[in-house]
């Protein structure tokens, strides 16, 4: 299939690239397939084969689309992983298998044993960090490693593992463009024209933030009453489901009910960060998130300043001043760094400009996707 269609555009010479993830389709709420559906669609020199599901209407004249999935899990179940192993085993043209997901040790054996089997060239991208790992050369596998931060690089390297590369995540500066505030989300918030409003986007299994800024809301509202909180949290399983009760619960009995605004899965993230005039993500530490939260880009991309915490890779981020950085656990600081942007409007306005060129200069797709061409070429070479 993908060599005739490769033929039928007169393209047969072009690298055709296999990307092998979890499922690549709506909604678009995970780090890792916004990396590689952004990746594939600005790569113009390559055609990709992107696994989805088996209901996926993503179309798209440059990329196949192989339905093998029948859910959308970032972490792909057991049976799940069947479908993909029996897709796997079967001949096909691609000239290089692209992996890119959380490796633990079942699946960096299991991608070896296809490796060998289909005598592929490959490549590997690690988005997320790996906590607790004494021999990182037990997650490497492909022919190419690539991180997406210098932490991660560095560790690997220390490992004594060839072929490392680094290549920044990254958004697309055309899809975020700073626009007028959407009315309609407003009036559903309930969002007065005075009203400042702070974005919080994670989740309840991996940001243990949440309980900080909590601590630190009431001396956030005291100074600074026409305050908003958005969190919006992803709900994956019984225990954010549990987490977001206990939460609500809390908020009801407290003094500041009418401050905060829960959101579960945000299909456009961009209207949202619009409304915001800041984006916060005080997290313990990145374990289970991408390197750098794209959430974060996308804001910085809308011209929002940032408030992070000061833990690695997190902060790789601030490749200039784009917002503030406080220490973990403290909500002091944390209520400090939140009041002090939005008391100043003017700060907030040169943090956002500078985050926009910041996020275009380091950060941009465009700029990614030729650095992940010009791997493919070197790969394909060798």
């Amino acid at each position: 299939m993908g060599e005739d269609f490769r033929k039928n555009l007169g393209e047969s010479l072009m690298m055709h690239t296999l990307m092998i993830t979890s499922p690549i389709c709506t909604p678009w709420n995970n780090g890792t397939k916004n990396i590689t559906y952004s990746m594939a669609t600005n790569c113009k020199d390559v055609k990709f084969t992107l696994l989805t599901t088996k209901n996926s209407n993503l179309k798209n004249n440059n990329i196949i689309f192989k339905k093998i999935y029948t859910i959308d899990k970032p972490i792909v179940p057991l049976l799940q992983k069947f479908y993909l192993f029996s897709a796997l085993i079967k001949k096909d043209d691609a000239d290089i298998y692209h992996f890119i997901f959380k490796p633990n040790i079942i699946t960096s054996i299991f991608s070896r044993f296809i490796l060998k089997l289909k005598k592929k060239k490959s490549l590997q991208t690690i988005t997320n960090i790996i906590p607790s790992v004494s021999n990182p050369k037990k997650f490497a596998f492909a022919d190419y490693l690539v991180l997406t931060s210098d932490y991660m690089k560095d560790r690997f390297l220390k490992a004594g593992i060839k072929n490392v590369f680094k290549i920044n995540p990254s958004i697309d500066l055309d899809k975020f463009k700073p626009s007028k505030k959407s009315q309609v989300l407003l009036d559903k918030f309930k969002i007065k024209k005075k009203d400042l409003v702070v974005l919080y986007a994670a989740d309840y299994s991996f940001s243990k933030g949440v309980d900080y800024l909590f601590e630190a809301m009431p001396f956030i509202i005291k100074c600074k009453p026409n305050v908003k909180f958005i969190l919006a949290f992803r709900i994956r399983n019984d225990f954010e489901r549990r987490r977001e009760i206990m939460l609500k619960i809390e908020v009801m009995c407290s003094k500041f009910s009418d401050k905060i605004i829960f959101l579960r899965t945000v299909n456009d993230m961009c209207s949202l960060i619009n409304i915001c005039d800041i984006s916060i993500l005080p997290l313990l530490n990145t374990v289970g998130k991408v390197d750098i939260p794209l959430t974060l880009l996308e804001s910085l991309a809308l011209k929002k300043p940032i408030i992070i915490t000061n833990v690695k890779p997190l902060n790789e981020i601030m490749k200039s001043k784009v917002g503030i950085i406080v220490e973990p656990r403290n909500p002091v600081a944390l209520s400090d760094a939140i009041t002090s942007l939005l008391k100043n409007t003017k700060l907030r306005r040169k943090m956002g400009e500078e985050g926009r060129r910041m996020v275009s200069k380091y950060f941009n797709v465009k700029n990614t996707a030729l650095e992940y061409q010009a791997l493919y070429k070197r790969l394909m070479e060798e």
